[in-house]
């Protein structure tokens, strides 16, 4: 399968170290005493004893790490493996020469003037230091070149490149045939390259304004390396072109648009995607619905807040489902503050049409903790068994596995490391997927790394910087994690100035029959790690020491045959109660020593200006459980309620006239058969009062396995629904309690209104009319408004 590249999630210059977290309880500790001159800094030293994942039945194991380059300039970005099993690598060259060990390379096409040698380049950090810029896949002089390596890796078989200046690679794959695609820039020197190209016309896409390159091209290898079969190029703005293997013999190409091409070069597809293609963006090798990942702000009343997305677009460009892209405002609510920022940096697919994200988040408290249809439901997996509590805010990964069909969570994982017993930092850059579902990654992290015992890096590494990583396809199992030092040497795709950069791929097959992944990119000598110098990690090379220049291409083979007697591990998410009063169940908390009694009475109105956040939310859910629940939210009208001596008094009547996810196929929620458009969305009012004497009532769930027993109070009271036009009387179960604001929210007083109703008296047709339909309109109400001082005349 294609290799998938994708954003850094944060650099790891940019990581903390901070956050406390809990580690699974099978980590082993062991202690890292360096040798030699060299001292540990006092910053590695604090972090305490490096940890390590546990052996696991289905290991991933290095099989060779190499250099590949000369006294020149090179990087590797992309591969894949012959049937044969030859393995190809391709990549970008600046020259002035290309000397790959044991071979002379070939030139496809005319020839150019060498260009000059690379100098290298410095920036000042935010210390005020000078640090090296990496060369990137942006370079004038980048040129592509391939080399066919024996199946061990032990030596070069042949070895060709493009002309110099005539465009460098981003991604490379290789056919069931063994022929090689090639893509990357188009450079200065591409059409005096005599390479027989044919310029496609692009459609332009209107939201784009900028973009790195302007010019892309995509060509077709003989696998023999003998001469270039195609070669087809296409203008406009776009980021680092992608290439994958699409069916029935088509290669997607990814540059301007979304291009699917026949074997012999025909244009099969072309398709506009709004913003591009680039590392957030995948193609489902089922049924070529495009998965599109971001994320934008969208404050929720009380703080900024930025909000993931992922939208689900039909082959033709039309948006088919909205999952995730929670409305800030109803994150804010005081039964969800699910606020820490969060992103979508990477989405890819499996050979299955699973949908595999790599979301970014500053903290623990984020939305990716739950499912993408279902704000109120978490993911149900533990994965490696990390997580974020009481942690500071700083750079953490969450790696999700979406199923096609319903969008549910089939796998998941929290990622992190953990420096001082507490969670710290990290992020990914690449992500592929393996035949056998094996998830692979490399990224950058801060200190704190926990590794795999067969790591690949000295025994004296620091366990930070760059890293490579094979997780169980559950997520739930470390088969390899190893630093590498050394690594990262070339910016491979991505924004060369900004923050979402890439700096190694990944490609994935079968070589002799066995799952095989490969990691390329550009490597050093030698890496500083926080203060630790060490080498550039070596398993059996074809190449043992770095050849010069600015970079060498530096290339993994990493076998991944060996099974696990049971590859799932988690079990999928528990159904929870059913949408009724019983869901406010609680243990009463004892009283702490001097906390402060609520106020009785609370006297609370309800006012359509106080506060300025959002305030009320309803939920609908079918009983069975066979559709995706439907959320609205919105404010008050009036009302004012009062709890003394534990009885409510009062009446309320609230609103909620903005709904959550409305954009795309509505199908699959409660409400979708009231929805009209994304515009003309249904309304959901209440008007309650005539609250009875409180009733107390044991309820006993399951936990973990085993029953818990809980107590809740409520009241009934008479009412009025309107939904979409039509007014139902109603009788529900209320729900309250004292509420103390958290984050600058004053105390409050929550109020909860359950009831069940059938589908068609809420105006639902289709297979839910004759359903019961569980509802829940939830609020805080607050005192009045506190009087603006009089001013000053």
């Amino acid at each position: 399968m294609l290799n998938r590249r994708l954003s850094t999630g944060c650099p790891m210059r940019s990581l903390q170290l901070l956050a406390p977290a809990l580690l699974a309880p099978a980590l082993a500790l062991i202690s890292i005493v360096p040798i030699g001159a060299q001292e540990r800094s006092e910053k590695a030293i604090a972090g305490g004893k490096p940890q390590f994942w546990p052996a696991v039945p289905d290991q991933a194991a290095v099989l060779s790490a190499s250099f590949l380059g000369g006294p020149g300039c090179e990087w590797l970005a992309g591969g894949g493996f012959q049937p044969d099993g030859s393995v190809v690598v391709a990549g970008t060259a600046l020259g002035p020469t290309l000397e790959l060990p044991g071979v002379k390379t070939a030139v496809l096409g005319t020839d150019q003037a060498a260009p000059p040698a690379v100098a290298a380049k410095t920036k000042k950090n935010k210390d005020g230091k000078d640090e090296p810029v990496p060369p990137d896949w942006t370079h004038p002089q980048g040129t592509a070149f391939v080399a066919r390596l024996d199946p061990e890796a032990k030596q070069i078989l042949a070895a060709v490149r493009l002309p110099w200046s005539s465009g460098g690679v981003t991604g490379a794959t290789v056919d069931a045939a063994g022929d090689i695609y090639l893509t990357g820039p188009a450079g200065p020197a591409f059409d005096q390259a005599g390479l027989a190209q044919k310029e496609d016309p692009v459609s332009p896409d209107a939201t784009r304004k900028s973009a790195p390159v302007q010019r892309t091209y995509l060509a077709k290898i003989a696998k023999d390396l003998s001469k270039v079969l195609w070669i087809r190029s296409t203008r406009g703005l776009s980021d680092a072109p992608t290439v994958r293997l699409g069916k029935a013999g088509t290669v997607v190409y990814g540059a301007q648009d979304l291009r699917v091409y026949a074997a012999d070069g025909a244009l099969v597809t072309a398709t506009v995607v709004p913003g591009g293609v680039n590392e957030t963006t995948s193609v489902s090798p089922i049924d070529g619905m495009v998965a599109r990942g971001g994320e934008h702000h969208w404050p929720t009343g009380r703080e900024p807040w930025r909000c993931p997305y992922l939208h689900l677009l039909k082959p033709d460009g039309t948006l088919f489902r909205q999952l995730y892209e929670w409305p800030g405002p109803h994150m804010g609510l005081e039964n969800c503050r699910l606020i820490s920022d969060s992103a979508i940096r990477a989405v890819t697919h499996d050979k299955d049409g699973n949908i595999l994200i790599y979301a970014w988040s500053d903290g623990g408290n984020s939305c990716m903790l739950n499912q993408p249809t279902d704000v109120r439901r978490r993911a149900g997996f533990p994965g490696l068994g990390l997580n974020a509590a009481g942690a500071h805010a700083t750079s953490f990964a969450y790696l999700v596995r979406i199923e096609p069909k319903d969008f549910q969570i089939v796998g998941w994982t929290f990622w992190c490391t953990k420096y001082g017993g507490r969670a710290n930092g990290i992020g990914i850059d690449c992500i592929a997927l393996a035949d056998d579902g094996a998830v692979c990654i490399t990224g950058g992290a801060a200190w704190g790394l926990i590794q795999t015992e067969n790591r690949i890096a000295a025994k004296d590494a620091e366990p930070a910087g760059r890293y490579l990583a094979v997780l169980s396809a559950d997520m739930s199992r470390a088969r390899l994690v190893s630093a590498l030092p050394g690594t990262g040497a070339a910016i491979l795709d991505g924004d060369p100035v900004g923050s979402g950069k890439s700096l190694c791929h990944i490609a994935t097959g079968s070589q002799g029959g066995k799952n095989r992944a490969l990691f390329l990119c550009g490597a050093a000598k030698e890496d500083d790690v926080y203060g630790w110098v060490s080498p550039t990690p070596l398993t059996r090379p074809l190449q043992g020491s770095f050849a010069g220049g600015l970079s060498d291409g530096w290339l993994a083979i990493v076998d991944l045959s060996a099974k696990a007697p049971i590859d799932a591990t988690d079990e999928a998410p528990s159904q929870r109660l059913r949408l009724t009063y019983q869901r406010d169940a609680v243990t009463p908390a004892k009283p702490k020593a001097g906390d402060a009694a609520p106020p009785d009475p609370l006297v609370t109105e309800l006012s359509p200006t106080y506060p300025k956040f959002v305030t009320i939310d309803a939920e609908l859910r079918d009983a069975k459980n066979a559709y995706w629940p439907s959320f609205l939210y919105g404010r008050p009208i009036s009302g004012n309620l009062t709890l003394a001596g534990g009885k409510l008094d009062g009446d309320a009547s609230v609103v909620c006239d903005l709904p959550v996810q409305p954009k795309g196929a509505q199908d699959r929620r409660v409400l979708g058969s009231l929805a009209k458009s994304d515009t003309d969305f249904t309304k959901l009012a209440l008007v309650v009062s005539g609250f009875s004497p409180p009733v107390s009532e044991e309820v006993t769930t399951t936990e973990k396995g085993k029953p818990k027993t809980q107590t809740v109070t409520f009241c009934t009271a008479k009412g009025t629904v309107t939904l979409a036009g039509k007014a139902i009387a109603v009788t529900p179960k209320v729900t309250f309690r004292h509420h103390a604001g958290r984050d600058g929210a004053p105390n409050g007083l929550r109020v909860s209104c359950w009831m069940t109703l059938r589908g068609q008296d809420l105006g639902l047709t289709g297979p839910l009319a004759g359903e019961d339909i569980d509802l829940k309109i939830s609020w805080i109400s607050y005192p009045p408004a506190p009087k603006a001082p009089p001013k000053k005349k």
